[in-house]
């Protein structure tokens, strides 16, 4: 059983360190652009989708801030545990699905400060920035 945690672990520390690049300057240029310009241009002009990223809805406006939240979905295999069949000398058999993963939703978000609605800087928080 104990193998079985640490098999999963193991894939699951391999699988995002070799999934999380990091942040991609040409996203922090293309959110660059967008310094100076005013909440509701960034909202009609920003479109994260064509640079091949997925977000979780609408911005959310406030007075000081306008995030995005970039999800960026991972789908983690859950390896079968091979059991020994002693009756028949030995054989394995695999045990599990092989469909079965483990997902998970890491989560960028690009946040541009406001000042009376003018955003002056854009900043990142997140696993997956």
């Amino acid at each position: 059983m104990q193998f079985k945690y640490i098999g999963f672990l193991f894939v699951v520390c391999i699988t995002s360190c070799a999934i999380q690049p990091p942040r991609s300057t040409d996203l922090d240029s293309y959110l660059k652009r967008f310094i100076g310009q005013s909440a509701a241009t960034i909202q009609s002009e920003l479109n994260l989708a064509a640079l091949g990223y997925q977000t979780d809805g609408p911005p959310r406006l406030s007075e000081r801030s306008l995030v995005y939240t970039i999800v960026r979905p991972l789908n983690i295999p859950i390896p079968s545990i091979p059991s020994i069949d002693h009756l028949n000398h030995g054989v394995i058999i695999s045990t599990g699905n092989a469909s079965q993963t483990y997902d998970l939703n890491f989560q960028c978000r690009v946040i541009f400060n406001l000042t009376d609605h003018i955003a002056d800087s854009v900043q990142y928080q997140g696993k997956a920035c």
